[in-house]
């Protein structure tokens, strides 16, 4: 039993510094990693385990891999933001008062800010639900949408019908749900809207086989965007 012992303590110890490791290096997060390298340490070899199952982001390194053999047709930007910040737009006077919104820009995203757009604040569902609808009714080219939870209740089949109509007359529709938040629901709205031959996908649904169960890799994003001209987004 000593052996088995001593076995044990060196594989717990194994994990434990790759998991640590990896952690200090690529949690961006100091508190996350910390919080990981605490149950890394106190729980032995189930720690590490349950670290390298959730607490790595592998969506990231799949993308990596794409850019790397796709590099000539498509960049992909990380949530940290591409090396050397934002590109600038040219002929385009920043004022002094939105310098700090540009440093931040510059720091976070790979979108340059541009002039000329205006912002409405809608508050709660009474007024964003009809002006969504509104936009989607009125889209003549595209209308894209992704959220984690699409409820099947009279507010959700309003918006089925108006995506479902709008993919009829010609628009190009596209629907990104969770794949867990759409088990909020009773019935799955991605069954309804491909029923409909709305084109609809399912972000990491789990699956048995292969197994895929990513509970902390979800898209909690509420976006939609009609005729790249309108765009709704915020936590409605």
């Amino acid at each position: 039993m000593i052996w088995l012992s001593a076995l044990f303590a060196g594989v717990h110890a194994l994990l434990t510094v790759l998991a640590c490791v990896h952690a200090l290096l690529f949690k961006r997060d100091p508190r996350a990693a910390f919080g990981w390298i605490g149950i890394s340490v106190f729980v032995p070899v189930i720690g590490p385990l349950v670290y390298f199952v959730f607490g790595v982001n592998r969506i990231q390194t799949r993308a990596k891999r794409l850019q790397g053999k796709r590099r000539r047709f498509f960049q992909i930007g990380f949530e940290r933001g591409e090396p050397g910040g934002a590109p600038k737009v040219p002929g385009v006077e920043v004022p002094a008062g939105l310098q700090p919104l540009v440093r931040t820009s510059d720091a976070v995203s790979v979108r340059p800010l541009v002039p000329g757009n205006r912002v409405e604040l809608l508050h709660n569902g009474e007024q964003v639900y009809p002006a969504m609808l509104e936009a989607i009714r009125g889209a003549q080219k595209r209308v894209y949408l992704v959220t984690y939870i699409f409820e099947t209740n009279t507010w959700g089949m309003r918006f089925r019908d108006a995506l479902v109509e709008a993919h009829r007359r010609g628009v190009d529709v596209k629907v990104i749900i969770d794949g867990f938040g759409e088990f909020y629901t009773e019935g799955k709205m991605s069954d309804h809207l491909k029923a409909e031959g709305v084109p609809t996908g399912r972000y990491l649904p789990p699956r048995l086989f292969p197994p895929t169960l990513r509970i902390n890799l979800r898209n909690h994003r509420k976006i939609l965007v009609a005729d790249g001209e309108v765009g709704f987004v915020g936590g409605m």
